[in-house]
């Protein structure tokens, strides 16, 4: 790894490598949705979004593709503002107040989300699961309160996608959720070691390193196989383009900072992290 001088608060590292995922990039604090393993019969309203025009955007890519610099898109950002108030639906179950919003698309691989409101109270909980419940993502509770108070939550595959957000019945502050931005994904972010071992060149600029970059399964990498665990894909909205790394501080204190390159800056509020990343 070769970094340049550092500028403000971050430096340049080595960016688009080969990624291999096996972290979720937000921090769940165990439990499971409601019903778990049974079948489903709470009602649902499902937020339809039209089926992507995936020639159209296959063709967008084979352009981005020749352009080293240019991010890797999986899937296409659409702004919404649903909130508690104007989207979902609210139920009771079990002394839990509950609210679910579900999105769904025909030929869709993944959904993500960026809460641009996340304020809940101790005992408040959140949870997405995908279509077919067969995985799920959460609890994101009091402990994943920002200071921003936004959260932005790791992608999960399938056709459609459901928020799921209980708190115990009488609490004197319920929690307040808003989605600012849904990521509707049409290539898989999570499969794309096994695209890239099949057809390396074929697929752009992301997972492919510069001449001067050295990847950490190279020779010269055998003396880093513990500090390359300390490596995070950045992932922002529909794109992956930059890693970085944890780093400690002089005094040695564990507050984790973030090592990334300046040009990957924009709104590191809204980034989510995958580790495990290597090449």
């Amino acid at each position: 790894m070769r970094t340049t001088k550092a500028s403000a608060h971050f430096a340049a590292l080595l960016l688009c490598t080969l990624v291999s995922v096996d972290a979720w990039a937000q921090l769940g604090h165990g439990g499971q949705p409601l019903h778990w393993g049974k079948q489903f019969q709470m009602p649902l309203v499902w937020r339809q979004f039209d089926a992507l025009n995936t020639t159209q955007l296959e063709a967008e890519d084979a352009i981005t593709a020749t352009m080293k610099d240019a991010p890797w898109r999986f899937g296409i950002e659409h702004d919404v503002d649903w909130n508690m108030q104007n989207s979902g639906t609210w139920t009771v179950e079990n002394g839990l107040k509950v609210w679910r919003l579900a999105v769904r698309s025909e030929g869709t691989l993944s959904w993500s989300f960026y809460l641009s409101r996340f304020v809940v109270p101790e005992g408040g909980e959140l949870y997405v699961w995908n279509e077919d419940r067969t995985h799920y993502l959460g609890a994101f509770n009091h402990l994943n309160v920002k200071s921003w108070e936004g959260l932005a939550l790791s992608l999960i595959e399938g056709t459609g996608a459901v928020l799921e957000y209980r708190e115990p019945l009488g609490l004197e502050v319920g929690g307040e959720i808003a989605v600012g931005q849904v990521v509707q994904g049409y290539r898989s972010l999570l499969r794309r070691e096994a695209e890239l071992v099949s057809e390396i060149a074929s697929f752009g600029p992301f997972g492919n390193s510069g001449a001067c970059n050295i990847n950490v399964n190279c020779p010269e990498g055998d003396d880093w196989q513990v500090e390359n665990q300390s490596v995070a894909l950045i992932v922002s909205g529909g794109f992956a383009a930059c890693s970085g790394a944890m780093i400690n501080n002089t005094a040695n204190d564990g507050t984790p900072y973030f090592l990334t390159a300046n040009h990957c800056l924009g709104s590191p509020n809204s980034w989510t992290y995958y580790f495990n990343h290597e090449s």
